[in-house]
């Protein structure tokens, strides 16, 4: 696909760019519900802070969840499986026969762990560490879609030219995070629409990236707090969809997908 020149867009319709409506709380900017006296939609600097009791569960982390222990418990009825053979017997066997599927096992719970990192990490625990991972908008994204399924709602997402998270991406999960909520916003109004949600990233000549989603009708408020979270953020609404676009300095290109 051609590189898609963000720079030179026509403007298409609203944009929101990082700001805060209502502030974030120490540790997880943008989760907490509007305020009294809250700022402008389009302020940059980081929002006031809120107490835990103010805080509402953000309906990503209630779609993500399930989806996110069920994932983890797939692994584990693997490896309990073999643990029973393994009482049995045969053990050299065994992971002779078994070694792909262990060496799957073993990296799949490694992007679960992060996935449940940055789920941390919004939360206001710095679970994620110095970890980094360059593919973390993919499995986000493809979290987003299990998650959709579980709705009945198809999310299909353009792989043509995926994005690379760089090391240098603010403290690794606002990204990915922002990314995904912002995706699942999507679902939701696919899903009160009775129709299939689309993604597909687009390239600039300068290295930003921009999510195009359809449908795309989240309320501005809420689309405020989340690029909050990740300032050089902005959302640009569209007929029927929206654009994220994302700084370049936060993104390498991976290469186009072959598959």
């Amino acid at each position: 696909m051609a590189p898609h020149p963000l720079g030179d867009r026509p403007a298409a319709g609203s944009s929101i760019a990082a700001g805060t409506v209502g502030g974030p709380g120490p540790g997880s900017p943008g989760l907490g519900s509007p305020g009294p006296g809250s700022p402008a939609v389009g302020s940059c600097a980081a929002g006031t802070s809120k107490a835990l009791s103010e805080r509402k569960v953000d309906p990503w982390v209630a779609g993500l969840l399930p989806v996110l222990l069920h994932e983890f418990n797939n692994q584990t009825q693997l490896l309990t499986g073999m643990r029973a053979v393994l009482e049995l017997g045969g053990a050299d066997a065994l992971f002779f026969d078994r070694a792909d599927d262990l060496a799957r096992a073993g990296e799949r719970a490694r992007e679960l762990g992060y996935v449940l990192a940055v789920l941390g990490s919004a939360l206001g625990a710095n679970a994620l560490l110095s970890r980094r991972e360059r593919r973390g908008l993919r499995l986000m994204l493809d979290l987003v879609a299990v998650a959709a399924r579980r709705r009945e709602v198809t999310f299909g997402c353009d792989r043509t030219v995926t994005p690379l998270l760089s090391p240098a991406a603010l403290d690794g999960w606002q990204i990915p995070w922002v990314v995904a909520a912002c995706a699942w916003l999507a679902v939701g109004d696919a899903e009160a629409e009775g129709r299939s949600c689309s993604g597909r990233w687009l390239i600039g000549s300068d290295g930003a990236a921009a999510l195009e989603l359809r449908p795309f009708r989240a309320d501005p408020q809420r689309i405020a707090r989340l690029c909050a979270i990740a300032p050089g953020a902005e959302l640009e609404f569209t007929p029927g969809g929206a654009l994220l676009i994302l700084p370049g300095a936060w993104l390498e290109v991976e290469p186009a997908a072959t598959g």
